[in-house]
């Protein structure tokens, strides 16, 4: 079976056993256990994160979807992916969604507009007076990204979406908090940019969960410049054991200890997965 077909079946398990009223924050939990839960055959491991407030501007020539405002706050998503295969790293954040009413993958869903133009339009933020180019400088449009939960016949069931592949609000709206309906704007399903291949969206679980494996979804890095990029010392330790197991070696002297940039803030999110990509698990070699 593939990861991403692992991946679907847990989560459906999860959210047969799951007792009372499901929500977004029900269905948010079982797919991050539905991750967990496959560490026994991949690497995967979770760091708890911070949901803290970003702070950003309006793009040059490119306003914002609100009137009376000259900057904005929001989180900077649900889930930060790190995906490697020891060599290359992807980096992507997604926020989660659930619309009752969605029952087919591409029906408009709402969408925070703050939110949407965080992960749609890319720019420089920060967080207590320190600035990240992360979004801002990543050629890959998809390391801004939504996973959608709706409705099926018999379960539940998450859409994938790269933030640029949505619609944009067609008026103005009263505040950075209001939500609108947005929807998959008509485009291919794969694009590539400098070379590197994007999965544009996936209409369930599975296609994401191979895509995401296949380092298909997020902004390319090396492992020292992730490092650099996240300055976030629990993810830098778990990128560098991957790195070690699968090479032998490391780029790194083994002693030698990440050290935090005081300049930049520290890459966080509710919750952060790191996955290694492209191999099963071995014996005695976890992450965790």
């Amino acid at each position: 079976m593939s990861f991403g077909l692992d991946l679907k079946n847990e989560f459906d398990r999860l959210c047969g056993t799951t007792t009372g009223r499901i929500g977004e924050v029900v269905l948010f939990r079982n797919l991050i256990n539905a991750f967990k839960n496959l560490r026994g055959t991949y690497r995967i491991k979770e760091i708890h994160g911070n949901r803290y407030q970003v702070m950003f501007n309006a793009k040059p020539r490119v306003p914002f979807y609100w009137i009376s405002s000259t900057n904005a706050c929001c989180e900077l998503g649900d889930i930060l992916f790190v995906v490697t295969d020891g060599r290359i790293v992807r980096l992507s954040v997604m926020q989660n969604k659930y619309d009752r009413k969605m029952t087919r993958f591409g029906d408009k869903f709402e969408a925070q507009v703050d939110q949407l133009y965080l992960l749609k339009v890319r720019p420089e933020f920060s967080y207590n007076g320190r600035s990240s180019h992360m979004l801002e400088n990543a050629w890959m449009p998809s390391i801004g990204n939504y996973g959608v939960f709706r409705n099926t016949a018999h379960s539940y069931e998450m859409g994938y979406y790269s933030a640029d592949c949505l619609s944009s609000p067609t008026t103005m709206c009263p505040s950075p908090k209001s939500r609108r309906k947005i929807k998959l704007r008509l485009i291919r399903s794969h694009s590539r940019y400098h070379g590197d291949m994007q999965r544009n969206y996936c209409v369930g679980i599975k296609e994401f969960g191979d895509s995401l494996i296949r380092m298909e979804i997020g902004q390319p890095y090396t492992i020292a410049e992730a490092i650099r990029e996240l300055n976030n010392e629990e993810i830098a330790d778990a990128i560098r054991k991957i790195e070690l197991i699968r090479n032998n070696n490391s780029i790194f002297d083994k002693q030698e200890r990440f050290v935090m940039n005081p300049e930049r803030p520290v890459i966080s999110a509710r919750s952060i997965l790191i996955i290694e990509s492209g191999i099963e698990n071995v014996a005695g070699n976890k992450i965790s």
